[in-house]
């Protein structure tokens, strides 16, 4: 959710963590400049998921498990 990232600050809230508990992540600084401008691209609406699929849908987990090996898999990294 929009509302989970501080860019200012630096970090962002993951809701559903290890243990299902709540924690707060710093972010690194190129991130922040990467999220700051899909934020200025798409636009900003509170309480709305930051990352959407294709379709427009909130991006889920098995979504990006799949972006995630694909691109791995495009940067040669083996057994992702």
């Amino acid at each position: 959710m929009y509302d989970d990232v501080n860019l200012t600050e630096g970090y962002a809230i993951i809701r559903h963590g290890k243990g299902d508990k709540l924690r707060r992540v710093q972010m690194h600084p190129r991130t922040r400049r990467a999220i700051a401008a899909y934020i200025r691209q798409r636009g900003k609406a509170d309480g709305e998921p930051l990352i959407l699929a294709e379709g427009g849908e909130p991006l889920l987990r098995n979504g990006l498990t799949i972006m995630v090996r694909k691109f791995g898999k495009a940067a040669g990294i083996k057994d992702i």
